[in-house]
């Protein structure tokens, strides 16, 4: 992708590379940096739909890995006010999330 300048796709690539290839083969949290990489690429890029998959995806990264409530927390919650103040619908799609942990934190 980077050899080819092939940028458009840098969201995508790390994104999955991140989050549905890497945690089959290491463990689960060292998927996380290419996570965060894909949310900034695709902010960057303006590409809402894969900045808003990043956080989701990102945030049940946290959960599975066992991180502190706390900090899931406040990962949930920035990535529901950027959504929101983009005004983009996929910010329903860390509304449950974010409901579990403020339960589980109860």
């Amino acid at each position: 992708m980077e050899r080819r300048g092939l940028r458009r796709f840098e969201a995508r690539v790390h994104l999955i590379f991140g989050h549905r290839v890497i945690p089959w083969t290491q463990p689960l949290r060292t998927g996380r940096p290419l996570v965060r990489r894909a949310f900034d690429a695709a902010n960057k890029l303006g590409d809402l739909t894969f900045a808003a998959y990043s956080r989701n995806n990102l945030i049940t990264n946290l959960i599975a890995g066992g991180d502190p409530l706390g900090d899931v927390q406040r990962e949930a919650e920035a990535g529901l006010d950027f959504a929101r103040q983009r005004r983009f619908g996929l910010a329903i799609d860390l509304a449950p999330p974010l409901r579990l942990i403020r339960t589980l934190r109860a």
